[in-house]
């Protein structure tokens, strides 16, 4: 999808061998930056029939990144018709959940969701993903062991 898009403030910036810089091209340099609201703020400024799974999974990652783990859930519960059997999507959805468990500053994590984190990273595994993200999921299994302990065990 090349640059501008209507309704946002763009500029159209060459890169080398003259090729136009596409959204995703600005995306990446948006999350080496760190500046994840304005992955959000373009990606939801699309019609929907422009908003490809493709931009919908970084508009997944950047909601992730901010901390904005309900938004990033309720995407992702857009996208499960098609790609639940990704292990993008598992892995997405258990980091949401993951995180979503946390709740309020001081209050203890919710054990459903936990145990929904559990199943998604256990799913992304299954799913044969890149040895990085295999190794972030079985981290993450880890840590949620690490919170059930102690706590009335769903699993």
């Amino acid at each position: 999808i090349p640059f501008p898009f209507p309704g946002v403030l763009w500029y159209t910036e060459k890169k080398k061998g003259g090729r136009q810089m596409t959204l995703l091209d600005q995306i990446h340099q948006w999350y080496q930056a760190g500046e994840h609201e304005h992955t959000v703020n373009a990606v939801l400024s699309l019609p929907g029939r422009d908003r490809t799974d493709r931009l919908l999974g970084e508009l997944i990652l950047a909601y992730n990144n901010l901390g904005q783990y309900s938004h990033a859930l309720l995407v992702l519960d857009e996208l499960k018709p098609r790609l639940r059997y990704t292990w993008t999507w598992q892995y997405r959805r258990g980091y949401a959940l993951y995180y979503s468990a946390y709740g309020a500053s001081g209050l203890p994590k919710v054990p459903d969701l936990l145990a929904e984190a559990w199943e998604a990273f256990d799913n992304a595994l299954k799913l044969d993903p890149p040895e990085h993200i295999r190794k972030e999921c079985l981290e993450f299994l880890e840590w949620i062991r690490e919170d059930l302990h102690g706590m009335p065990a769903s699993l």
